[in-house]
């Protein structure tokens, strides 16, 4: 079985071998990858090249002009020749027995989900291992530390849209509404590199205020396009998502802003075509975290109560 490792490029030069490296050592090999140069301006170029010279059967490459990770994403996807499909950030990197520990839960899956860990690239932060239940198809929404079916993301024409925020999440829900088989798998593999200097660096990059908004409509027109019924499941799913959002974008708006920002995104949830028929009340989903159904509650009260404003500059402080 093969499978395609799709990789977005865009000034990874730093990062881009330790990638490359933690791919090509992996105990499976019977994969491509599958590089997408997303209009690079630094020598990641030379690095791909340079690695193609000396590996020419394990590699695809494409230069595009810079259009984003979604579209370098969907490039991938549209060349990929593997029977499955995974995804790595450039920065990011694979533990040796990643794919052969996904592979052997395989089963024609269509997908296959797994956890990841947190490094500075000195220390591990943290590790998250998914539970063995439907609802950690929900939880973990990131496109990489899985197994996608080929088959299936084509046939049902599951790409990435091009938002500012959120694709991942919408890319998810996508995926779980065409669904008919899945491995969860607690195991974690996966890579997850960041730093203080790219956090800053994100956060000054932040000019606007980035809504959901549109990722709401277009999981509400996918959830009823597919008739999709679990809807209490939907309205938690939309609820932190939109939190999360919050929480990313604490440090670089203000108070008044965060305020709007989730009274927008929560009233529309509240007003959404696939909520049709569902009170939505305060929520609780019984196989999360204790936290995380605390703090999505909290919100809600203080929204009901008209204190919102206040919890906020608690979590600026965060």
């Amino acid at each position: 079985m093969k499978v395609s490792i799709i990789i977005p490029v865009y000034n990874s030069e730093q990062y881009l071998a330790r990638c490359i490296e933690s791919i090509l050592c992996q105990s499976y090999q019977n994969f491509e990858i599958i590089l997408i140069n997303d209009g690079s301006t630094d020598h990641s170029e030379d690095i791909i090249k340079s690695y193609i010279t000396r590996f020419p059967e394990k590699f695809k490459y494409e230069f595009q002009k810079n259009s984003g990770a979604p579209v370098a994403r969907n490039k991938g996807i549209d060349i990929a020749h593997g029977d499955y499909i995974t995804f790595v950030d450039s920065d990011d990197y694979l533990d040796a027995d990643f794919l052969i520990s996904l592979i052997k839960y395989n089963e024609d899956k269509d997908v296959i989900i797994s956890g990841y860990k947190k490094t500075d690239g000195e220390k591990m932060l943290y590790v998250k291992k998914p539970k063995i239940n439907y609802w950690s198809l929900f939880k973990y929404t990131t496109n990489w530390a899985n197994l996608y079916k080929t088959s299936f993301i084509k046939e049902n024409n599951i790409r990435f849209e091009r938002f500012r925020i959120g694709e991942d999440v919408d890319f998810t829900f996508n995926c779980i509404i065409h669904l008919n088989s899945y491995a969860i798998i607690s195991y974690a593999g996966y890579n997850y590199f960041t730093n203080s200097s790219s956090v800053t660096n994100t956060i000054n990059k932040v000019k606007k205020i980035n809504s959901l908004t549109d990722v709401l409509y277009c999981m509400n027109k996918r959830a009823i396009e597919s008739n999709y019924k679990d809807k209490k499941r939907i309205y938690y799913y939309f609820v932190k998502t939109s939190i999360f959002n919050i929480f990313i974008q604490r440090k670089a708006l203000c108070v008044v802003q965060l305020k709007n920002l989730f009274e927008n995104e929560y009233t529309l949830i509240k007003s959404l075509e696939c909520l049709k028929e569902y009170k939505t009340v305060f929520v609780w989903e019984k196989n999360e975290e204790l936290y995380i159904n605390l703090v999505l509650n909290i919100f809600i009260l203080c929204y009901k109560l008209k204190i919102l404003k206040l919890l906020l500059i608690c979590l600026k402080k965060v």
